[in-house]
């Protein structure tokens, strides 16, 4: 099954599945397929990060966050990702993606998504998020769109791990825009 396919399996399933409190973990049942694989018969690394894709549209949506989004012309977008490897996905196998927001600073969102099999998790993703008002040009704040939301506005304590992987993340920083010239000479 495409990406699409599965994006539309999950739309559908996130509109019948319950609301969810912003500090729970939304879900999702999938099995590895066919097209999933590399040519290791795993699960390639460019689906493991579609398929967390999918894990975010459900968590927002069963958040209630979906219709605001739309309604305010608010986009969701990525600012980093680590992911730790711990194993294959095979081919045909059942696992369940769990994405979980874990807090939250000034500017950004930061989850955690587990790939969870019988064999024990298998994948774990940090991400950061944020969303971005197209209209206005300018970063939505976690406080302001929790509050738009009506939910808790106050993040529960920075995990080490994000910290660690914060304190990391700045020495990939380049301080200014640095232009490479491609195929001429």
């Amino acid at each position: 099954m495409q990406p699409i396919f599965r994006f539309i399996c999950v739309l559908i399933s996130a509109s019948f599945s319950g609301p969810i409190p912003p500090l729970e973990a939304s879900k999702l049942h999938m099995r590895v397929l066919p097209n999933d694989l590399d040519f290791n018969f795993h699960m390639n690394n460019a689906r493991c990060l579609a398929i967390s894709d999918l894990g975010f549209v459900d968590f927002v949506l069963r958040l209630g966050l979906g219709k605001i989004l739309r309604a305010k012309g608010w986009r969701p977008l990525f600012g980093g990702r680590l992911v730790r490897h711990r194993f294959g996905l095979r081919a045909f196998e059942r696992f369940v993606v769990a994405t979980r927001l874990i807090c939250w600073d000034d500017k950004w969102f930061y989850f955690d998504q587990r790939m969870e099999t019988s064999r024990g998790v298998a994948i774990i993703v940090l991400t950061k998020g944020l969303i971005y008002d197209r209209g206005t040009a300018r970063t939505i704040g976690p406080s302001e769109l929790l509050d738009t939301l009506g939910l808790l506005t106050q993040s529960p304590k920075m995990p080490p791990e994000v910290r660690q992987w914060l304190s990391t993340e700045k020495l990939l920083h380049i301080p200014e825009v640095t232009r490479l010239s491609v195929g001429r000479n």
